[in-house]
């Protein structure tokens, strides 16, 4: 059993509400359900873990730009959405919520790696999808963020506590290898380690180095200050 620890961010603003445990997708299922019968159903669906959420949220894209949120003022809306540039290029609204609805993954396993999947329900009841990403989770624990694709942008995405809103899928050398998700106290010299790369991504210095090799592969950084990579 491979164990994967998550924790709300320190700055997730919904991590005084009452948790709601990241749970294996078959077990959100009725167990009489159909496909539960399906032993290739079974075998993807217990390495498949569900996030929900722990509070309720809306959201509305107004006229040139702004936003309207009865959970958040006008500060908040600025402090907990991120929008690049071209966001809303080409009939396609993508927006990126920091902290809220944030946690950081980590695991002292080797060569695990972890898929965010968008869940089918979220496009019909809450007007996004989340566009999903991978990595090796091995050597780069990082937070995980809402990054909503939004369906219709004259609607407003609603968020009720309870709703999932993404899938976490984990794979390893072993597809039978079996997955545990635990929530714990954050490790600080993980999330601090996490805060180096990104600080340092983000530097000048970095400007020709290519992170790419150490999210997806499974050598160690090619990198001078590899240090701030997880060995």
């Amino acid at each position: 059993m491979k164990k994967i620890y998550y924790s709300p961010v320190p700055n997730n603003p919904t991590q005084g509400e009452l948790n709601i445990p990241i749970k294996q997708l078959d077990r959100t299922y009725p167990s009489s359900v159909t496909i539960g019968r399906c032993p290739a159903w079974r075998h993807q669906s217990s390495k498949t873990f569900v996030y929900t959420a722990p509070s309720t949220f809306t959201l509305q894209i107004l006229e040139e730009g702004q936003f309207y949120s009865d959970n958040l003022n006008a500060t908040e809306i600025q402090k907990y959405l991120h929008l690049n540039k071209n966001w809303n290029v080409e009939g396609y609204n993508i927006l990126q919520f920091t902290d809220i609805f944030t946690n950081f993954y980590w695991t002292k396993e080797k060569n695990v790696w972890i898929s965010i999947l968008p869940h089918p329900l979220t496009s019909v009841n809450n007007n996004f999808y989340h566009c999903g990403a991978w990595f090796n989770l091995s050597k780069w624990s990082r937070n995980v963020n809402i990054g909503a694709v939004i369906v219709d942008s004259t609607k407003p995405i609603i968020i009720r506590r309870g709703d999932p809103l993404y899938l976490i899928k984990f794979h390893s050398s072993n597809q039978n290898d079996d997955f545990e998700m635990i929530q714990s106290e954050i490790d600080k010299k993980q999330f601090d380690s996490m805060i180096s790369r990104l600080e340092y991504i983000s530097s000048e210095v970095s400007a020709d180095y290519d992170y790419t090799e150490s999210i997806f592969n499974s050598d160690k950084p090619k990198c001078p200050f590899s240090f701030l990579w997880k060995k």
